[in-house]
């Protein structure tokens, strides 16, 4: 039996992370991936947010006591902010733009 390289031994299926924003704060500052992985976050918040993942430009609402996914392939190197652009049950309510963590993505 030949060498199986650990790139081609590892499984199919997404890096899996969990995140739980609570008074605007997320409980932890960065997610720590590889380029070509394909990513999955189970997000909870305790208020009301629409989401938005910088730099893949992809959107998430979250609702308290529902989990919302955020799913995608890390196609891109860099370090992307996660931001809640719209918060709170007003129409009006708005994020404050600072990120709640950041998808740090590493080339392989």
């Amino acid at each position: 039996m030949g060498f199986v390289p650990t790139a081609s031994a590892q499984t199919d299926g997404p890096r899996k992370f969990a995140v739980t924003i609570r008074n605007g704060k997320a409980d932890t500052g960065s997610i720590r991936v590889t380029q070509g992985e394909r990513v999955e976050i189970r997000l909870m918040s305790d208020e009301p947010a629409e989401l938005h993942l910088h730099g893949y430009d992809l959107l998430v609402q979250v609702e308290p006591g529902a989990a919302a996914t955020l799913s995608f392939v890390a196609s891109i190197a860099g370090r992307f902010p996660l931001e809640a652009h719209h918060k709170g049950s007003s129409a009006k309510a708005r994020g404050s733009h600072a990120p709640l963590f950041y998808i740090d993505v590493y080339p392989p």
